[in-house]
């Protein structure tokens, strides 16, 4: 494991105990989703992006540790478009604002209908998770507006821009 790994791992593990379950909510390629494993957990992937998604079965569908849900989260279940970037068709959004912030010289020319839910949902399917983390790229509101029970602890971005 190198450094940073290591040191990032050390930190997730104030919050997290081997054999803890975490959510992670706009997984994408995994990266974080490493951090909870090498800490022992048990994670909870949510990633409706498809190239997200195809990473993240190849890493972890032999992992008993890891499951991958191919779903959006949001404020009620249904359905809703996803935007994707095609500059760099791993940051994808259901939020319109977020489009027009640091990311609005892309290109954002795909979208995919996606299966949203809600975390009361998934906490009714996968139990409470320990951790929670929500990187939903402007979207971490709906996310845990969607969210009735407290969860003891809670990571969602925050973007600067959009501060009002």
């Amino acid at each position: 494991m190198d450094t940073k790994l290591s040191m990032a791992t050390n930190f997730i593990r104030y919050f997290v105990e081997p054999g803890d379950t975490v959510f992670d909510v706009g997984a994408n390629i995994g990266q974080k989703a490493d951090l909870y494993l090498a800490a022992g957990a048990k994670v909870i992937c949510f990633e409706p992006q498809p190239d997200c998604l195809t990473i993240l079965t190849q890493k972890y569908q032999q992992n008993p540790n890891a499951a991958i849900v191919n779903k959006g989260l949001g404020e009620q279940p249904g359905t809703m478009q996803l935007s994707v970037c095609s500059d760099a068709n791993y940051i994808s959004t259901f939020s319109q604002k977020w489009k027009t912030g640091r990311f609005a010289n892309y290109d954002w020319n795909q979208t995919v209908t996606v299966e949203i839910t809600t975390l009361d949902e998934m906490i009714k399917l996968w139990g409470c998770p320990k951790f929670c983390k929500i990187d939903v790229e402007g979207f971490e509101y709906q996310v845990l507006k969607g969210l009735s029970v407290p969860i003891p602890y809670i990571s969602f971005e925050f973007a600067i821009e959009f501060i009002e």
